[in-house]
């Protein structure tokens, strides 16, 4: 079955052709970093606007000249930008009644989630830990359409921490780039920032994450070094990554404990760090990561997702398969 996906939950416009859940037949993709780039993140409406803009011709310079037709749609309804997943699920619903192909809904989440077996065979079950600029959480992954969310981030995701600290520190956005590019020669012990560990002070918050302490641990630095000299600004960079990253890890070593599952799984943006995958790769862990290139929001892996959720769907007989667009979903209570 060849499925046609369209992602548009936030600020990228990405539309593919997969077959079969894995086998990708043609792709394209429009970022929107320089729109968002003067208000240092992104702004719905410009958004929405983007894709509302784009999105046809970015369908028909992917269809043109290509006899690889579609047999199904999938498009990303939850979660995301409202209006940006509003104009992704118009889109798909008129190619739909154009073309008379089905179309069914896609959760992002499950999307990223599921996109590590588009390039590497992953036994079920597997931990998996998404790291993004919107989302930070980890979830039990039973099967390519059964997740279950064991903690997520209770302030800022870890992708947000870098663009904020990244914007303290006079960088352009997105800021998770030009830190790791920054912290590659600095010296990452130099300044001790904090490392949330929610689990000394509840339990029940063990699988969770926490990134407005270390914020704020780096603007009072910053604020007391005014004349910050190049090798203070790479030193800042590598300490607050690690810092950061190695936040990342307690939860994910109490959720590997929980559970006893070996195997786990990274993705979303900030999972093309090379100095996460770097510390995951000592740990007593199984780790597996879609390459750098397929980290970010993607119509690859709605497509590859969309292809599990019409078998399941085609399965149970269900003749509505489409979902409405939702801006958050509720994920496990702490």
């Amino acid at each position: 079955m060849r499925v046609l996906g369209i992602e548009s939950t936030c600020d990228e416009t990405g539309l593919a052709l997969v077959e079969d859940g894995v086998c990708v037949l043609e792709e394209v993709l429009r970022s929107q970093v320089e729109d968002h780039a003067p208000w240092h993140g992104v702004v719905p409406e410009l958004a929405a606007r983007s894709h509302f803009e784009h999105i046809q011709t970015l369908y028909m310079s992917m269809i043109s000249g290509t006899s690889n037709a579609y047999d199904a749609i999938a498009v990303s309804v939850r979660p995301g930008l409202l209006g940006s997943l509003l104009v992704g699920r118009t889109f798909a619903e008129t190619l739909g009644v154009i073309t008379g192909r089905p179309v069914c809904g896609v959760d992002h989440l499950e999307a990223h989630l599921y996109s590590v077996q588009m390039e590497h065979t992953v036994p079920y079950p597997y931990l998996g830990l998404l790291v993004s600029g919107g989302h930070t959480l980890i979830a039990r992954c039973l099967s390519p359409t059964s997740y279950e969310y064991l903690g997520t981030t209770l302030d800022d995701s870890v992708g947000e921490a870098f663009d904020k600290v990244a914007k303290m520190l006079g960088m352009p956005y997105p800021g998770g780039p030009h830190i790791e590019n920054q912290a590659r020669d600095g010296d990452r012990t130099r300044f001790a920032f904090p490392r949330t560990a929610l689990s000394a002070k509840d339990p029940q918050r063990a699988t969770c994450f926490s990134f407005s302490g270390l914020k704020t641990a780096v603007y009072y630095l910053l604020k007391s070094h005014a004349d910050a000299d190049p090798g203070f600004i790479r030193d800042v960079c590598a300490s607050f990554q690690e810092a950061a990253l190695e936040s990342l890890m307690t939860p994910l070593a109490h959720c590997v404990s929980q559970t006893g599952i070996r195997r786990v799984v990274i993705c979303g943006g900030v999972a093309a760090n090379s100095r996460l995958r770097e510390i995951l790769s000592q740990l007593d862990v199984d780790c597996y990561a879609p390459s750098p290139s397929r980290c970010s929001d993607q119509g690859i892996m709605i497509a590859g997702q969309g292809y599990h959720v019409l078998q399941r769907m085609l399965e149970n007989r269900e003749k509505d398969i489409t979902v409405s667009p939702t801006s958050r979903i509720e994920l496990a209570k702490p």
